[in-house]
């Protein structure tokens, strides 16, 4: 019995020294062998490292100093999980590499363990009272926080990937719907090949009943060659976008405009010194009256890095000198991709400075009445992850938005999604009108100009002109408000609309007009829908006073022209105080141009009272179209 103790006894004696002696010898063929790793990477033959480096742990696989190089290099390489791993098995064999703590905590903020990043920035700052990175684990540990809290409340959406016919193996970043959704405009980053970088192109589609139609977006000019991040106005007749490296350039990127043509763009036009600078000018996003641009800059005079700046329309029709948005929505780091709704007072944008989920996300801030913005706030998970969301697109009805990201089950690198906006983060809702301005006999399209004007401040809102090649517009409306819309064209009469969008319920449902204009002829005449009275009153309310300056502007340009006002009513009365009604009515109007300096020979009236009806009696729209003032040419 004792010598077979003892037996075993030196048995384990033998096995411990051959496996001390095993280990050392393997400790040192590793240790051989990270050199020449390190000699590999010197070379710049990654290939090769990686290979010595497998080697390397197969030899010791407890060898700590190779296990932190292997985190090191997946880390270079953009493979974050392998990279964690790595650090964790250094930080197993030799504890008192505590710096890797960092490192490993970056990592996981990155790939969304955001437990994990915190209570290793936690022993990390616990372990390490004076580092250097302290500032940088306490952030890891403040977004940890962040995004664990946002996650604890994720949204209840649903990212839709748009298709093949949009998304394709290279990357897609959405840039721009127009207010019907009907098209799209996105920049699609290819792939580099040998020598040759990658390259931004910009791509529009069109969707139809057969779905979407992608096609590169052609200018007149060969000077977009690398161009990308644009915004287009509502109608999609103008487009805003950044071209990098042209021969006009002022700056490393800078801001273009083109219009469109019948099959193409404009030549691109740079935008200016006003608001291009000798540095990186980008990202451009218009207000849907055109009025102003909010773009992305790192020129000097900014909070840090690149910030979200605005330039205002002057009435000469250039730009004005470009803003700095401040805070709080500019930070010390990066703020980017900014989206300004229609509704003109909600900002949607990217910012790698506000708490978040990690990397950059986006973020919502909205226009007080003051001037001031609101202080941002996170749009939440799963629009935002622990990678980057660099752009975010909502729909004029706000209940719709568009994504570019980077899902699993894509066609590759970034998609653009769509998805139901959550009423939480959604801006104004908002409609439109779209149509078309043609020739009221020829029906040849007409370039008009139309002006939006709202109501009750008498403010023109919105001005633009009907494309030259086929008459047609888009403007935004937003319900609550009460708006005129007047469409002009020289030699020809005036065509003017009225929109009364009282309730929230009317958003997203568009207005199809047909406008026909008639030109200045004997006869020809036109129904002024932004007249009003008060009931049973021959006196003009205020929010007349924009049509009647339109119809002084129209003879004071036409010096010969002579006209006569109509007044009409409906059914409702008596027949006899209706054509009374109707006569002071016309000669109200005839009063307020003559003030205003028409010739009163150019003038006359007449009250028709309910003898000359457009619209049926019998109804309360009917009535309300039959209760009008109109005037028609009576020389020219």
């Amino acid at each position: 019995m004792f010598r077979k103790y003892l037996s075993v006894c030196i048995l384990s004696v033998l096995i411990v020294f051959n496996f001390s002696k095993v280990s050392a010898q393997n400790r040192h063929k590793a240790e051989r062998l990270l050199s020449n790793v390190k000699n590999a990477l010197q070379a710049l033959d990654d290939s090769k490292a990686f290979l010595l480096l497998g080697d390397c742990l197969k030899a010791d696989s407890t060898y700590a100093d190779a296990w932190w190089l292997q985190g090191d290099l997946q880390s270079d390489n953009g493979n974050p999980d392998e990279a964690i791993t790595a650090y964790h098995k250094a930080l197993l064999y030799d504890p008192t590499l505590i710096q890797l703590l960092f490192s490993v905590a970056q990592l996981e903020l990155k790939v969304g363990h955001y437990g994990d990043a915190k209570k290793d920035a936690e022993d990390y700052l616990a372990a390490n009272n004076s580092t250097p990175h302290y500032n940088a684990a306490r952030e890891i540990i403040e977004r940890a926080k962040t995004a664990l809290d946002i996650m604890q409340r994720p949204l209840l959406i649903t990212l839709q990937n748009m298709g093949p016919d949009i998304n394709s193996a290279n990357e897609e970043y959405i840039n721009s719907v127009t207010a019907d959704e009907q098209t799209l405009i996105f920049t699609r980053k290819t792939k580099s090949e040998g020598n040759h970088p990658p390259v931004e192109k910009l791509y529009i589609a069109h969707k139809d009943s057969l779905g979407w139609k992608t096609t590169p977006l052609l200018f007149n000019s060969p000077i977009a060659v690398n161009a990308g991040a644009l915004c287009v106005s509502p109608d999609g007749h103008t487009i805003w976008f950044t071209i990098c490296g042209a021969n006009d350039g002022l700056g490393s990127c800078d801001l273009y405009v083109s219009q469109r043509q019948r099959d193409s763009w404009s030549e691109p036009q740079n935008l200016g010194a006003v608001v291009n600078s000798v540095s990186w000018d980008t990202q451009p996003s218009i207000s849907s009256d055109g009025k102003r641009l909010y773009f992305v800059s790192n020129r000097p005079g900014g909070i840090g890095g690149s910030d979200i700046w605005s330039s205002t329309l002057q009435n000469d029709d250039s730009w004005g000198a470009p803003v700095n948005l401040g805070e709080p929505v500019n930070t010390p780091a990066d703020e980017y991709s900014p989206f300004i709704h229609p509704d003109g007072k909600t900002l949607y944008f990217a910012s790698k400075g506000h708490p978040g989920m990690g990397g950059s996300d986006l973020f919502m801030t909205k226009l007080l009445p003051d001037g001031k913005w609101m202080k941002p706030f996170n749009l939440g998970y799963p629009i935002n992850t622990s990678g980057d969301e660099i752009s975010l697109i909502v729909n004029p009805k706000g209940d719709k938005g568009y994504i570019s990201s980077t899902q699993r089950g894509g066609y590759g690198g970034f998609d653009i999604y769509s998805f139901a906006l959550p009423s939480a983060i959604r801006p104004e809702p908002m409609t439109y009108a779209k149509g078309i301005v043609t020739d009221a006999e020829t029906k040849d399209p007409l370039p008009a100009r139309f002006e939006l004007t709202n109501l009750a401040s008498g403010k023109v809102e919105n001005s633009a002109y009907s494309s030259d090649f086929d008459g047609s517009f888009l403007v935004c409306l937003q319900p609550g408000k009460e708006y005129s819309l007047t469409v002009t064209h020289p030699g020809y009469l005036f065509y003017s609309l009225h929109f009364a969008l009282t309730e929230i319920k009317e958003a997203g449902k568009p207005h199809i007009l047909t406008i026909q204009l008639q030109k200045i002829k004997k006869n020809n005449a036109v129904i002024l829908n932004n007249i009003f009275f008060e009931t049973g009153s021959y006196v003009l309310l205020d929010r007349s006073v924009s049509e009647l300056n339109r119809l002084v502007e129209l003879l004071k340009n036409n010096p010969t022209l002579k006209i006569m006002i109509s007044g009409h009513t409906d059914n409702q009365g008596d027949d006899k105080m209706n054509i009374t009604l109707s006569e002071n009515r016309a000669r109200a109007v005839v009063a307020f141009l003559i003030k205003a300096g028409i010739t009163p020979s150019r003038l006359s009236s007449a009250g028709y009272g309910k003898t000359l009806p457009v619209d049926t009696n019998d109804t309360d729209e009917g009535r309300a179209k039959n209760r009008r003032t109109e005037f028609k040419v009576i020389e020219n």
